[in-house]
């Protein structure tokens, strides 16, 4: 299936993790290798899909709203849904993170992962992968949302029964 398909498929609640093509993405996954269990990092971007159309919200330079089909052409991609989500799901979910949006993204807990205390310092501001684990706690799929990083969610999304992946390209063509 390719991102033309796709669009036929999302719901609200579906989440998404990319792959940054610039130097920033390059360095997440640096830290996410070194403090991965696998050893592995290929996604360094998390967020929320809001409508069936590919409206996002997403941490980038703020907690924003965007649209999937226009940004992400390239690179990466992967989508899933949590199994439970319906519109009582995504609605607790939605109200979770709902303060966080428009807020400016935190740069220095970059340092934090690095030295391997961002699930314990945050000062309730949060990154890309931050925002979509939290809005699972609301959802219920989850019971943390501090210090979880992108590739985190990836490999969550694609073991764990109580996701579906919708989309992976990194799974084409196999």
């Amino acid at each position: 299936m390719g991102m033309e398909e796709l669009k036929g498929k999302l719901r609200p609640g579906d989440l998404f993790c990319s792959s940054l093509g610039q130097v920033l993405g390059f360095l997440i996954n640096v830290v996410q290798q070194h403090r991965s269990s696998d050893n592995e990092a290929t996604f360094s971007h998390a967020g929320i899909v809001e409508t069936s159309e590919g409206g996002i919200i997403e941490a980038c330079w703020h907690v924003e709203r965007s649209n999937l089909f226009e940004k992400y052409t390239s690179g990466d991609l992967l989508v899933a849904r949590y199994v439970k989500m319906d519109s009582t799901h995504f609605q607790a979910g939605m109200d979770k993170i709902r303060k966080h949006l428009g807020q400016l993204y935190p740069v220095h807990r970059f340092l934090l992962y690095l030295l391997g205390v961002a699930k314990y310092i945050h000062w309730d501001r949060i990154v890309c992968s931050e925002l979509v684990s939290k809005f699972l706690v609301g959802a219920g799929a989850r019971h943390n949302w501090y210090g979880v990083m992108p590739d985190d969610l990836a490999d969550e999304f694609r073991n764990y029964r109580i996701y579906e992946v919708i989309y992976d390209s990194t799974c084409e063509g196999e």
